[in-house]
Order: structure tokens, then sequence, then C-alpha cells
């Protein structure tokens, strides 16, 4: 019986580590997903920077999922 809930705990104690270890990845991509924006904002608009925003906003921003 003691082997039963010990694996349990086991069990617990690894989905507990995962789910911190995804939520920080998590914070970490909203960070450079808020960074890529701002940086979108602080680009001048014209022709010569056009293929750097279009490169941020097709790498960075499909991730986020705008």
């Amino acid at each position: 019986m003691a082997t039963k809930y010990a694996a349990a705990r086991d069990v617990a104690y690894q989905w507990r580590a995962e789910y911190r270890k995804a939520k920080s990845e998590n914070k970490s991509l909203r960070r450079v997903y808020q960074e890529a924006r701002a940086l979108l904002k602080r680009l001048p608009t014209d022709e010569t920077t056009s293929g750097l925003r279009d490169a941020v906003r097709n790498a960075v921003l499909f991730v986020g999922g705008e």
C-alpha cells in the first residue's frame, strides 16, 4: 500500500515540476512577444525598414497568434 501512495506522490511532484517549467517558459515567450511589438512600434515606417518589419512580424508575431 505504501508503494502505491509513494508512486502517486512522485507523479504529482513530477507534474508540478513540469507545470512550473511550462509557466516560466510562457512568461519568457510573452516577454519576447511584447518586446517585438514594441520594436515594431519604434521602427520608422519607410521603405528601408519594411523588410525588417515584415521579418519580425512574420517570425515573432506568428508565434504570438496575432
